[in-house]
């Protein structure tokens, strides 16, 4: 383009005469070798006439960009030029052509359907916004800038006041094997990232990006150098050399100038903006809308409908340990676990070039300092009802700036959404996990009321399940994953069993129990079984054993009594009898049974427990009395009462505890722990 430019210009001039017989270079047979020689000719046929020569070097470059510009002002003027070669251009004013209107300190350009380039670009040459499945494909979200045009393939920004401003960053493809995106083999076909403070004078150099290291899209984030701060700068992208149109493409997408801010702390219910990135708490979001997702009564933010990865980053945050990560999250609207497409919380201390899990999963194998973990990683199914999820902050997250993003591998079919974000200083308890943190204090759930959101409900004295019903647990238990009553591992103890055997997450977790005087946890488990059946494998490796820990906050911590590890070759049963620690000894004890998903999906033996009983007093009772007018035994008196029914039996005159079913198994009753003194009778 600039060739045929510049051929018509020259003929023009030429037509017209417009060129002084002084001219030399840029026309066809005036060289400025030929340029030199008459010189050299003049300059020597002078000297033989007995002239002087006097030669006057004049360097332009240092004339106008290195001489301060009011200076260099002034000795025009005092020769007597004035306007118009003073003025400014349109929208600029004073000695230094200053701009009337502030320049924008920060640039977000996505390129999407809502995005105008011209709103930050001077000039895009060689480019066209183009959608994900064309050109060098998705390289953040959506729509990229790709370049592929036969001349000059650059992207300039309008100037920016970058006094305040700390980076500069964007998603770059170089090249790759793409029928539209290939190529750029050699080093000078790489793409140059540069500055300039002078209007585009001249310019200089932040980065090089190597062909080779871009094969596929990479996040660049740079630090500005202090000589890119001014009123007025400028940047580039542009590629040195490529080998015509349609070759050595490239791609730029989501180019963001900015600053450091350092929050101490973010949260954003999703209320008060139509675009959540408007809100100023969020660096970016892939395509998020505002919404009610999965019976959702408030204003969510939806990610769905997006064949690219789906990702909500925060802006940079400056946090305290102890200071905590509280969200609300939904993965899919599905009861229907799903291993692939979970959605990660990571986070990144270097501006997001590089992102580690808040918490990595850690299990029986490895040394995880006594917290057994799946990670920071939600699943469809156990997560696919509204979840209200609270992280304290580690130091090791604390140590840095950081900032946070929630990330879902890409696919049309996947989503999420979030809700009620908040990042900083806890709220009092943590509002119990049953509440909301905004301006420092509890909003609570339906149910909750008071500064913690505390639950004043009288809980369950301690639990005791043999699972003999045949259809369900006992009410003592708040939620049972993966699991159903069964013997498909064989007799536990004796009759049904909770056994575990499907997909993803396999947990039973008890509701809030009064241990405050209660002595142990006692069970029994059996980990695959010891005929090699289809329904109950035997276990292979250490991490398909069985977690029991117990929480006193409601699930926002948990602390580990016992890692029941597989007998992999010997699969019986195992009697397991704990001792409650005083920390646990609460009126709002959750215990837990869980075992771990393990590394990459692999298959796990199935398991079951039985005859689970929280109790034992610490004190005892002096006296022990049932008249059996209850429906059932007295689970305050009875620790055990198996195929036993309170009725009127055997002309007993009133209720009596009857041994009546035929299970074909023994029937016994073992009544709660009382002291005997002396004298006492039965």
């Amino acid at each position: 383009m600039e060739k045929i430019i510049r051929e018509h210009i020259i003929s023009y001039m030429k037509e017209n005469k417009l060129f002084s017989n002084k001219q030399y270079g840029f026309i066809s047979g005036r060289s400025t070798s030929l340029q030199l020689l008459e010189v050299i000719d003049k300059w020597t046929e002078a000297i033989d006439n007995g002239y002087e020569i006097d030669c006057i070097y004049t360097d332009f470059m240092k004339a106008f960009d290195t001489v301060p510009h009011r200076r260099l002002v002034k000795k025009i003027e005092n020769l007597g030029l004035t306007n118009p070669f003073l003025d400014c251009d349109e929208g600029y004013v004073g000695e230094d052509c200053n701009p009337t209107a502030p320049m924008d300190s920060t640039m977000q350009a996505d390129f999407g359907i809502r995005y105008e380039p011209s709103s930050d670009f001077l000039h895009i040459w060689g480019g066209e916004v183009t959608n994900g499945d064309k050109g060098c494909g998705t390289l953040f979200s959506g729509e990229t800038l790709y370049f592929s045009g036969a001349g000059a393939r650059e992207v300039q920004t309008k100037a920016f006041n970058t006094l305040t401003a700390d980076y500069i960053e964007f998603y770059l493809r170089i090249g790759g094997n793409l029928p539209d995106c290939s190529g750029a083999e050699t080093r000078d076909e790489g793409i140059l990232l540069e500055y300039s403070v002078n209007g585009g004078t001249t310019w200089h150099l932040i980065q090089e990006m190597v062909p080779s290291q871009y094969r596929k899209s990479k996040f660049v984030h740079n630090v500005l150098p202090q000589t890119a701060k001014s009123p007025r700068t400028k940047f580039r992208l542009w590629q040195v050399k490529h080998s015509g149109a349609g070759r050595d493409q490239w791609a730029v997408d989501e180019i963001r100038i900015g600053s450091y801010e350092r929050m101490r702390s973010l949260q954003d219910n999703f209320n008060n903006h139509a675009d959540p990135v408007k809100s100023g708490k969020w660096l970016t979001i892939t395509e998020g809308v505002r919404g009610k997702y999965c019976q959702a009564r408030d204003y969510t933010l939806i990610l769905a409908n997006q064949q690219n990865d789906k990702s909500v980053v925060t802006k940079d945050l400056r946090l305290q340990t102890g200071d905590v990560i509280q969200f609300r999250i939904n993965v899919g609207c599905s009861t229907q676990f799903r291993l692939d497409h979970p959605v990660m919380l990571q986070y990144s201390h270097d501006g997001g070039q590089t992102w580690r899990l808040v918490h990595e999963p850690c299990y029986q194998e490895s040394d995880c300092n006594g917290l057994q973990t799946e990670g920071t990683i939600y699943y469809s199914g156990p997560h696919g009802s509204w979840q209200n999820i609270i992280i304290p902050v580690s130091e090791t997250i604390a140590m840095h700036p950081v900032i946070f993003r929630w990330w879902q591998p890409g696919g049309y079919a996947f989503s999420f959404a979030l809700n009620d974000v908040y990042i900083g200083p806890p709220c009092p308890e943590n509002c119990n996990r049953r509440g909301t943190c905004e301006n420092n204090r509890c909003i609570c759930q339906d149910g909750f009321t008071g500064p913690t959101c505390a639950d004043t409900s009288v809980t369950q004295y301690g639990l005791f399940d043999w699972f003999d019903n045949h259809h369900d647990p006992s009410n003592g238990w708040r939620r049972i994953l993966g699991g159903s009553l069964g013997l498909k591992c064989g007799v536990v103890d004796h009759g049904n069993a909770l056994y575990f055997s499907e997909d993803g997450t396999r947990e039973a977790v008890t509701k809030p129990l009064n241990t405050t005087f209660l002595r142990m946890l006692q069970f029994v488990i059996k980990i695959g079984g010891n005929d090699g059946s289809f329904s109950c494998t035997d276990p292979s490796n250490r991490n398909e054993g069985v977690i029991v820990d117990y929480s006193t906050d409601n699930e926002i911590t948990w602390n580990v009594l016992k890692m029941v590890e597989p007998r992999i070759y010997n699969t019986t049963k195992e009697f397991v009898t704990l001792d409650l620690p005083a920390d646990a000894k609460t009126d709002h004890t959750i215990i837990r049974f869980w075992q771990p998903l393990g590394y990459g999906g692999l298959g796990r033996s199935e398991w079951g427990i039985d005859s689970v009983i929280v109790g034992v007093n610490e004190t005892n009772a002096k006296t022990f009395y049932d008249d059996f007018n209850m429906m059932m035994p007295d689970p305050y008196k009875w620790l055990q009462a198996e195929s036993a029914v309170a009725r009127s039996s055997c002309q007993s005159g009133g209720n009596a505890l009857e041994f009546s079913r035929d299970t074909g198994m023994y029937k016994s009753s073992l009544n709660s722990a009382f002291k005997v003194i002396h004298g006492a009778g039965v």
